[in-house]
């Protein structure tokens, strides 16, 4: 995804045709790429379509997360963080994002938590590497 997204429109374009990705890859990159353009409405209207045909994908939840909170509708941004550490549990990205859309409600105690959750699992990993 970060070498992928670091690409111009039409250079991640060719290279995921090239990779022959599936159409829900390409839904979900081209939903990516909208966002970091600041597209957030539209991108989210991508990463919606990826989530109505796979609800396992995770990272469509995060993604649509990140843009529901840049766009300041963060009841909605919580929900898909939840929804994308329902899926994978362990992913110390999910878990930070989530803790700042929950800081940003006033929500701190929780928000603590989800933080200190997250160095835990960056600190084990980290642990584990170094081994």
């Amino acid at each position: 995804i970060r070498k992928l997204s670091s690409l111009r429109k039409q250079e991640w374009e060719d290279v995921i045709l090239e990779m022959k990705s599936s159409e829900v890859d390409i839904l979900f990159f081209r939903g990516i790429s909208l966002m970091q353009r600041g597209l957030y409405d539209v991108a989210m209207d991508a990463l919606h379509e990826v989530t109505a045909t796979h609800p396992e994908n995770a990272l469509a939840y995060f993604y649509l997360g990140k843009c529901s909170n840049l766009l300041g509708n963060l009841h909605a941004a919580e929900n898909f963080l939840r929804a994308a550490c329902d899926i994978i549990p362990a992913d110390p990205d999910f878990i930070v994002n989530l803790a700042i859309v929950l800081e940003k409600q006033k929500r701190q105690t929780e928000a603590t938590a989800f933080y200190r959750k997250a160095r835990n699992l960056r600190k084990t990993t980290f642990e584990k590497d170094s081994v």
